[in-house]
């Protein structure tokens, strides 16, 4: 039963690892981007840390401009 409960608090959330996956870039990449202020906005739950799908797609949508 807490494992059922502990599913519902995070619908919707995706953690490192599975964004990585979605995106085909590795764990490391997307850690890399939270500490220069790139990717979607995140939560930290103690070690953990989660992306809700709202944040990701709203980021997603953000448009990227390129130098050079």
């Amino acid at each position: 039963m807490a494992e059922q409960q502990e599913a519902d608090i995070f619908e919707g959330y995706l953690t490192r690892e599975q964004l990585a996956e979605k995106l085909g870039v590795t764990r490391d990449t997307v850690a890399r981007w939270s500490t220069q202020g790139i990717g979607p906005d995140l939560i930290k739950v103690g070690r953990k840390v989660f992306y809700h799908e709202d944040a990701i797609r709203e980021w997603l949508k953000t448009p990227v401009v390129r130098k050079g």
